[in-house]
Formats: C-alpha cells, sequence, structure tokens
C-alpha cells in the first residue's frame, strides 16, 4: 500500500508509469525519526502483532485522514476494508479505530501544519492540545 498524491493506492497493481510526475509516499516516508500518530496508537493499543500487516493499515489510515476531516469509526473502517490480520484478531484494531477517531481532527491539523513548524514547537503544540483532552481539542481545532 502507497499513499499516490495522498491518496491509498494498492503498490502491487499500480504500474510506475501511471505514477509519473505524482507524488509517492510509503510506510518509510511518513515519518522521520519517530513514529507517526497512527502508529503510535497502534504500538500503544495492540493493534498489530507480527507487523506484516500494520505498514498497510497505517498507510491506508493515512489515506482516509488526508480525504475526511472528521472520519468516524465506521469510516476508517471502510478504509481498512481491504487489509487483513491473521493475527491479531481486530480487538486492538478496533481500539486504536477508536483513538484516531477521538483525536482525528488534532492529526489532521497539526500532520499538515508541523512542515512549516521547528519540531520543538510542534511537541509543545501536540502536548499543549493532548492535555486539555479530547472534547476540548475538537473544539479548538
Amino acid at each position: 500500500m502507497v499513499l499516490v498524491n495522498r491518496k491509498p493506492h494498492n503498490s502491487c497493481l499500480t504500474m510506475a508509469y501511471q505514477c509519473e510526475g505524482k507524488r509517492i509516499e510509503t510506510i518509510e516516508s511518513i515519518s522521520e525519526d519517530r513514529l507517526d500518530q497512527i502508529q503510535q496508537i497502534f504500538l500503544e493499543e495492540g493493534g498489530f502483532q507480527c507487523g506484516y500487516c500494520t505498514p498497510g493499515m497505517v498507510i491506508s489510515l493515512k489515506g482516509v485522514l488526508n480525504e475526511c476531516s472528521n472520519p468516524t469509526v465506521e469510516d476508517l473502517k471502510v478504509g481498512l476494508s481491504g487489509n487483513l490480520c491473521r493475527c491479531t484478531g481486530y480487538g486492538g484494531i478496533l481500539r486504536s479505530l477508536e483513538r484516531i477517531s477521538e483525536y482525528n481532527k488534532e492529526y489532521v491539523y497539526f500532520t499538515r501544519c508541523k512542515d512549516f513548524l521547528a519540531w520543538d514547537v510542534y511537541e509543545r503544540i501536540i502536548s499543549d492540545v493532548r492535555n486539555l483532552g479530547p472534547t476540548s481539542a475538537k473544539t479548538i481545532c
């Protein structure tokens, strides 16, 4: 799974010529020196075990968040509908989706802004917003 111009595509079905002149994002490109928020939530909620399916799920969810500023858990489930996990039983994945849905506005807003902010400023802003709690964070963002 890769993002082509911010939309998820199956990399095994996408021809290279179809991507000419387009922005391609892989799991390796979504975060430089720290875990992306989606990855961190998956880690905290037990959303993966062996790690085989996780990159595709993370990229798929990132694509949903790129397209929808306020996705519900159902929207996120639809975004994952082509991804299979044979290890977890989906309990940790569903918990991850609930958390991603709760903090989605914080995620979308600050992921887009972090390119323009110094990293330490970005970290302080994220910390401040998280301390407000999900209800306040949704109101502000």
